[in-house]
């Protein structure tokens, strides 16, 4: 038997569904129950109580109903202790390789020198964007071998347009085929890729969400309702996709201090995100609320962190900054474990991204030297604190400029200066 309150919430739920025109729903609700919408209440009045308070943490919520005093901050540990307790999601991690081995499975041609590299959830395609708005998406297909599961399709390669200018970032939604590119143009772009079987039968453009600063990089929320977008702007950015209303943080004492966002991560369950800024810092924050609750300060000798990203198990976090070291934090106690690689006059960008499922995490320096630039890369243990394989020899001397984990093999997709997509397997 329901209680009496909850057939009062049900009438109110029922006039929220009447207000969006969902009336197939009230009316099976009504002859469940046999209750009727309560007109009493204002138009979408349920709509917009959740609106206010349901992104809201639940701490937060809390402190408001009962006093309308400031919230008492506690120390940024503490919160962050809090959002890591949200997050035990079983992730069965693959054991460690007796000693490892690459071989470069694919070479794809891109229309014009990549710059970012993106694979979707299944595996099933991956994109390139670069210079000048080129942007190409591969299909792959499932082949029944052993070495490998599946092989691209490169005579299915789809271009989209939509950017005119140079293309830097990349994101697949989790549970979808839709990409989001973003770059130089300060536009940010949806397109919704209608795949199967290893063939793009039609791509959409879904939506741009326009912006006022160059995008840098962006990262779907695990819900796949909203996007994240780091611009050349210091203020942190999360689009409704669905509305295409942007949300920023009402807080502003603690954000990065100028000269934009650089890289951006979630953790697996959403809860937390991260942000590597030009200023030198490294922020998590909140996700629910876009609240800030911990700052890291200088954390490559006040020199702009490049990326930063979480491990799927949630207890590391791994940053690259421009003088050529990776950084590797357990988030547990908020300290750094070690770092990795030596500081580098003619470093122009570092980077580097966890391998899938796996303790391993691979890094990538793009130096210069005499008016020219080359990629070294390599691959490191966690459990070890040691290199397990240089992976320079695969690319030769050109540039790597990004380079993705695939989603569901011991491999890395790479994108490069000599208009090529890089598939190896380690």
């Amino acid at each position: 038997m329901v209680e009496p309150q909850r057939l009062f919430f049900y009438e109110a739920v029922l006039q929220q569904l009447l207000d969006d025109g969902l009336n197939e729903a009230v009316e099976a609700i009504k002859s469940k129950y046999n209750i009727k919408p309560n007109s009493l209440l204002r138009k979408d009045h349920l709509y917009d109580i959740f609106n206010s308070y349901g992104y809201l943490s639940s701490r937060l919520a809390l402190d408001s109903s009962m006093n309308c005093q400031d919230e008492v901050l506690r120390s940024g540990e503490d919160k962050v202790a809090e959002l890591l307790s949200y997050t035990n999601f079983p992730v069965e991690i693959g054991p460690d390789m007796e000693e490892l081995s690459y071989r470069v499975t694919a070479d794809i041609q891109t229309p014009k020198p990549s710059r970012c590299v993106a694979q979707s959830r299944d595996g099933l395609l991956v994109a390139a964007g670069g210079v000048s708005g080129s942007l190409a998406v591969v299909p792959f297909l499932n082949v029944l071998n052993k070495r490998e599961k599946r092989i691209p399709n490169k005579l299915s390669t789809n271009l989209l347009s939509g950017h005119e200018e140079q293309v830097d970032a990349l994101d697949f939604h989790p549970r979808r085929h839709i990409l989001a590119s973003a770059g130089i143009g300060n536009t940010i772009i949806l397109h919704e890729v209608n795949a199967s079987n290893g063939f793009i039968y039609a791509t959409t453009e879904m939506k741009q969400l326009n912006d006022m600063f160059a995008v840098r990089c962006i990262k779907f929320h695990p819900c796949g309702d909203f996007l994240f977008a780091g611009t050349s702007n210091s203020v942190v950015r999360l689009y409704d996709v669905v509305t295409s209303k942007c949300y920023t943080s009402a807080k502003t004492t603690h954000q990065h201090k100028g000269g934009g966002i650089n890289g951006c991560d979630f953790n697996l369950l959403g809860t937390m995100l991260f942000t590597a800024g030009s200023d030198g810092s490294l922020l998590i924050w909140d996700a629910k609320n876009l609240e800030c609750v911990h700052v890291m300060d200088s954390v490559h000798n006040d020199l702009p962190v490049i990326s930063i990203k979480c491990h799927c198990n949630n207890n590391y976090m791994l940053s690259s900054g421009l003088n050529g070291i990776t950084k590797l934090y357990d988030l547990r106690m908020l300290k750094e474990i070690t770092s990795y690689g030596h500081e580098r006059n003619n470093s122009i960008r570092t980077f580097s991204t966890f391998l899938n499922n796996y303790d391993y995490f691979a890094t990538f320096s793009v130096l210069t030297e005499s008016n020219s630039s080359y990629s070294e890369g390599r691959v490191y243990s966690i459990n070890n604190s040691s290199m397990e394989l240089d992976i320079t020899g695969s690319f030769g001397r050109t540039t790597i400029w990004d380079a993705a984990p695939s989603n569901d093999e011991f491999a890395l997709i790479a994108a490069s200066e000599d208009s090529k997509l890089v598939y190896q397997d380690e």
